[in-house]
Protein backbone atom coordinates (compact mmCIF):
# COMPACT_ATOMS: atom_id res chain seq x y z
CA UNK A 1 0.00 0.00 0.00
CA UNK A 2 1.20 3.50 -0.80
CA UNK A 3 0.18 6.24 1.57
CA UNK A 4 -0.28 9.77 0.31
CA UNK A 5 3.04 11.39 0.99
CA UNK A 6 3.20 14.29 3.34
CA UNK A 7 2.89 17.68 1.67
CA UNK A 8 4.22 19.27 4.81
CA UNK A 9 7.93 20.07 4.77
CA UNK A 10 8.93 18.20 7.95
CA UNK A 11 10.04 15.12 6.05
CA UNK A 12 12.17 17.02 3.55
CA UNK A 13 15.89 17.63 3.79
CA UNK A 14 16.39 20.89 5.70
CA UNK A 15 18.84 22.08 3.08
CA UNK A 16 16.23 21.92 0.30
CA UNK A 17 13.23 23.68 1.85
CA UNK A 18 11.83 26.62 -0.14
CA UNK A 19 10.98 30.17 0.88
CA UNK A 20 8.38 31.12 -1.76
CA UNK A 21 5.20 32.15 0.06
CA UNK A 22 2.75 30.27 -2.16
CA UNK A 23 4.96 27.19 -2.11
CA UNK A 24 5.12 27.39 1.66
CA UNK A 25 1.33 27.33 1.88
CA UNK A 26 1.11 24.40 -0.53
CA UNK A 27 3.68 22.48 1.50
CA UNK A 28 1.78 23.24 4.67
CA UNK A 29 -0.77 20.60 3.77
CA UNK A 30 -0.33 17.12 5.17
CA UNK A 31 -2.01 13.85 4.46
CA UNK A 32 -4.81 13.12 6.88
CA UNK A 33 -3.77 9.46 6.93
CA UNK A 34 -0.53 8.93 8.81
CA UNK A 35 -1.40 5.68 10.54
CA UNK A 36 -0.25 2.29 9.32
CA UNK A 37 -2.88 0.21 7.49
CA UNK A 38 -3.20 -2.32 10.30
CA UNK A 39 -4.03 0.42 12.78
CA UNK A 40 -6.86 1.57 10.54
CA UNK A 41 -8.19 -1.99 9.95
CA UNK A 42 -7.83 -1.74 6.18
CA UNK A 43 -9.54 -4.42 4.09
CA UNK A 44 -6.75 -5.30 1.66
CA UNK A 45 -9.15 -7.43 -0.41
CA UNK A 46 -11.30 -4.42 -1.23
CA UNK A 47 -10.58 -3.37 -4.85
CA UNK A 48 -11.30 0.22 -3.83
CA UNK A 49 -8.13 0.04 -1.80
CA UNK A 50 -6.05 -0.32 -4.98
CA UNK A 51 -8.02 2.55 -6.53
CA UNK A 52 -6.89 4.79 -3.70
CA UNK A 53 -3.29 3.95 -4.61
CA UNK A 54 -3.96 4.91 -8.22
CA UNK A 55 -5.62 8.19 -7.25
CA UNK A 56 -2.74 9.04 -4.94
CA UNK A 57 -0.39 8.56 -7.88
CA UNK A 58 -2.51 10.98 -9.91
CA UNK A 59 -2.33 13.45 -7.06
CA UNK A 60 1.45 13.18 -6.89
CA UNK A 61 1.52 13.88 -10.63
CA UNK A 62 -0.42 17.08 -9.84
CA UNK A 63 -3.44 15.98 -11.87
CA UNK A 64 -5.78 17.51 -9.34
CA UNK A 65 -8.81 17.96 -11.58
CA UNK A 66 -8.63 14.31 -12.59
CA UNK A 67 -8.46 13.30 -8.95
CA UNK A 68 -11.57 15.34 -8.16
CA UNK A 69 -13.48 13.78 -11.04
CA UNK A 70 -12.55 10.21 -10.21
CA UNK A 71 -12.54 10.23 -6.41
CA UNK A 72 -16.15 11.29 -5.87
CA UNK A 73 -17.78 7.79 -5.92
CA UNK A 74 -15.40 6.55 -3.23
CA UNK A 75 -16.59 9.16 -0.74
CA UNK A 76 -19.73 7.02 -0.30
CA UNK A 77 -17.85 3.73 0.05
CA UNK A 78 -18.86 1.24 2.73
CA UNK A 79 -15.19 1.00 3.72
CA UNK A 80 -14.45 3.73 6.28
CA UNK A 81 -10.76 3.83 5.36
CA UNK A 82 -11.60 4.44 1.71
CA UNK A 83 -14.05 7.19 2.68
CA UNK A 84 -11.42 9.01 4.75
CA UNK A 85 -8.83 8.71 2.00
CA UNK A 86 -11.31 9.88 -0.64
CA UNK A 87 -12.30 12.97 1.35
CA UNK A 88 -8.65 13.67 2.09
CA UNK A 89 -7.70 13.53 -1.58
CA UNK A 90 -10.66 15.75 -2.38
CA UNK A 91 -9.64 18.40 0.16
CA UNK A 92 -5.97 18.31 -0.79
CA UNK A 93 -6.79 18.64 -4.49
CA UNK A 94 -9.07 21.61 -3.89
CA UNK A 95 -6.31 23.29 -1.89
CA UNK A 96 -3.68 22.70 -4.54
CA UNK A 97 -6.05 24.23 -7.09
CA UNK A 98 -6.34 27.24 -4.73
CA UNK A 99 -10.05 26.58 -4.31
CA UNK A 100 -9.77 27.37 -0.63
CA UNK A 101 -13.46 27.53 0.24
CA UNK A 102 -14.08 24.01 -1.09
CA UNK A 103 -10.93 22.80 0.67
CA UNK A 104 -12.07 24.43 3.90
CA UNK A 105 -15.50 22.78 3.81
CA UNK A 106 -14.01 19.35 3.14
CA UNK A 107 -11.31 19.65 5.79
CA UNK A 108 -13.98 20.81 8.22
CA UNK A 109 -15.92 17.60 7.63
CA UNK A 110 -12.78 15.50 8.05
CA UNK A 111 -11.71 17.26 11.25
CA UNK A 112 -15.10 16.91 12.89
CA UNK A 113 -15.55 13.32 11.74
CA UNK A 114 -12.11 11.97 12.68
CA UNK A 115 -10.52 14.62 14.96
CA UNK A 116 -7.15 14.03 13.32
CA UNK A 117 -4.33 16.48 14.12
CA UNK A 118 -3.40 16.93 10.50
CA UNK A 119 -6.98 17.56 9.41
CA UNK A 120 -7.34 20.33 12.00
CA UNK A 121 -4.02 21.78 10.83
CA UNK A 122 -5.14 21.71 7.20
CA UNK A 123 -8.46 23.26 8.20
CA UNK A 124 -6.53 26.08 9.86
CA UNK A 125 -4.64 26.94 6.69
CA UNK A 126 -7.52 26.54 4.24
CA UNK A 127 -9.98 28.43 6.46
CA UNK A 128 -7.65 31.41 6.88
CA UNK A 129 -6.93 31.57 3.16
CA UNK A 130 -10.66 31.32 2.44
CA UNK A 131 -11.29 34.32 4.67
CA UNK A 132 -12.74 32.41 7.64
CA UNK A 133 -10.17 33.81 10.05
CA UNK A 134 -11.94 32.95 13.31
CA UNK A 135 -12.55 29.38 12.22
CA UNK A 136 -8.92 29.09 11.15
CA UNK A 137 -7.69 30.24 14.54
CA UNK A 138 -10.06 27.87 16.32
CA UNK A 139 -8.67 25.03 14.19
CA UNK A 140 -5.13 26.20 15.03
CA UNK A 141 -5.91 25.99 18.74
CA UNK A 142 -7.49 22.55 18.36
CA UNK A 143 -4.55 21.23 16.35
CA UNK A 144 -2.07 22.45 18.97
CA UNK A 145 -4.06 20.91 21.80
CA UNK A 146 -4.28 17.54 20.06
CA UNK A 147 -0.56 17.62 19.24
CA UNK A 148 0.33 18.44 22.84
CA UNK A 149 -1.78 15.52 24.05
CA UNK A 150 -0.47 13.02 21.49
CA UNK A 151 1.35 10.06 23.02
CA UNK A 152 3.84 9.76 20.16
CA UNK A 153 5.42 12.00 17.54
CA UNK A 154 2.17 12.21 15.58
CA UNK A 155 1.14 15.09 13.39
CA UNK A 156 2.66 18.44 12.53
CA UNK A 157 5.00 19.79 15.25
CA UNK A 158 3.58 22.79 17.10
CA UNK A 159 6.40 25.19 16.04
CA UNK A 160 5.63 24.37 12.41
CA UNK A 161 1.93 25.00 13.06
CA UNK A 162 2.88 28.42 14.38
CA UNK A 163 4.99 29.17 11.33
CA UNK A 164 2.30 28.23 8.82
CA UNK A 165 -0.34 30.07 10.81
CA UNK A 166 1.83 33.20 10.55
CA UNK A 167 2.24 32.78 6.81
CA UNK A 168 -1.47 32.15 6.21
CA UNK A 169 -2.50 35.11 8.38
CA UNK A 170 0.01 37.34 6.61
CA UNK A 171 -1.33 36.20 3.23
CA UNK A 172 -4.79 37.15 4.50
CA UNK A 173 -3.37 40.54 5.64
CA UNK A 174 -4.30 39.76 9.25
CA UNK A 175 -1.01 41.20 10.42
CA UNK A 176 -1.91 41.82 14.06
CA UNK A 177 -3.03 38.23 14.57
CA UNK A 178 0.01 37.04 12.65
CA UNK A 179 2.23 39.09 14.97
CA UNK A 180 0.73 37.43 18.05
CA UNK A 181 1.48 33.95 16.69
CA UNK A 182 4.91 35.09 15.49
CA UNK A 183 5.86 36.10 19.01
CA UNK A 184 4.89 32.64 20.24
CA UNK A 185 7.18 31.15 17.62
CA UNK A 186 10.05 33.50 18.47
CA UNK A 187 9.79 32.46 22.12
CA UNK A 188 10.78 28.94 21.04
CA UNK A 189 13.96 30.20 19.36
CA UNK A 190 14.76 32.21 22.47
CA UNK A 191 14.36 29.11 24.64
CA UNK A 192 16.50 26.92 22.37
CA UNK A 193 19.23 29.54 21.86
CA UNK A 194 20.91 27.34 19.19
CA UNK A 195 19.88 28.13 15.61
CA UNK A 196 21.79 25.47 13.67
CA UNK A 197 19.53 24.15 10.86
CA UNK A 198 19.87 20.48 11.75
CA UNK A 199 19.40 21.16 15.47
CA UNK A 200 16.12 22.95 14.74
CA UNK A 201 14.97 20.47 12.12
CA UNK A 202 15.34 17.54 14.52
CA UNK A 203 13.08 19.35 16.99
CA UNK A 204 10.38 20.18 14.48
CA UNK A 205 11.26 23.89 14.48
CA UNK A 206 11.44 25.88 11.21
CA UNK A 207 14.91 26.93 10.17
CA UNK A 208 15.56 30.48 11.33
CA UNK A 209 15.98 31.99 7.82
CA UNK A 210 12.50 30.71 6.96
CA UNK A 211 11.05 32.13 10.15
CA UNK A 212 12.75 35.42 9.35
CA UNK A 213 10.84 35.53 6.06
CA UNK A 214 7.65 35.61 8.12
CA UNK A 215 9.21 38.21 10.43
CA UNK A 216 10.08 40.43 7.47
CA UNK A 217 6.56 40.30 6.01
CA UNK A 218 4.73 40.84 9.29
CA UNK A 219 6.98 43.46 10.86
CA UNK A 220 7.21 45.44 7.63
CA UNK A 221 3.41 45.64 7.62
CA UNK A 222 3.40 46.74 11.27
CA UNK A 223 6.35 49.16 11.28
CA UNK A 224 4.19 52.08 12.31
CA UNK A 225 2.75 50.18 15.27
CA UNK A 226 5.87 48.98 17.03
CA UNK A 227 9.46 49.63 18.03
CA UNK A 228 11.49 47.50 15.63
CA UNK A 229 14.76 48.12 17.49
CA UNK A 230 13.39 46.92 20.83
CA UNK A 231 11.77 43.83 19.29
CA UNK A 232 15.01 42.71 17.64
CA UNK A 233 17.11 43.58 20.71
CA UNK A 234 15.00 41.23 22.82
CA UNK A 235 15.37 38.50 20.20
CA UNK A 236 19.12 38.97 19.70
CA UNK A 237 19.81 38.63 23.43
CA UNK A 238 18.68 34.99 23.34
CA UNK A 239 20.20 33.76 20.07
CA UNK A 240 23.61 32.35 19.23
CA UNK A 241 25.96 34.33 16.98
CA UNK A 242 24.68 32.72 13.79
CA UNK A 243 21.12 33.53 14.76
CA UNK A 244 21.96 37.11 15.68
CA UNK A 245 23.53 37.67 12.27
CA UNK A 246 20.44 36.31 10.49
CA UNK A 247 18.24 38.53 12.65
CA UNK A 248 20.42 41.58 11.99
CA UNK A 249 20.15 41.09 8.24
CA UNK A 250 16.38 40.76 8.51
CA UNK A 251 16.13 43.94 10.58
CA UNK A 252 18.15 45.87 8.00
CA UNK A 253 15.87 44.63 5.22
CA UNK A 254 12.77 45.75 7.14
CA UNK A 255 14.22 49.19 7.88
CA UNK A 256 15.18 49.60 4.21
CA UNK A 257 11.56 49.21 3.12
CA UNK A 258 10.05 52.66 2.67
Amino acid sequence: MKKLRSLFGKNSDPSTEQDNASTQQQEALVSGSDQEPAQQQVNLANPEFQEMDRLRELFQQEKFNEVLQEVEPYRSSLDTYVVKEAYGLTALSYFRLEQYEQARATFEWLAKEYSDINDWFNLMTSAILAGHIDQGMEAYTQAKQLRAQAEDDEGVPIPQMMYYACRALADAKEYDRAFTVLNELMDIYKQLHITDDTFLYMRGVPMLPHAMEAVKIILTARKDKMDIDTWFAMLDASLDEEGREIARQTKQQIIAVQ
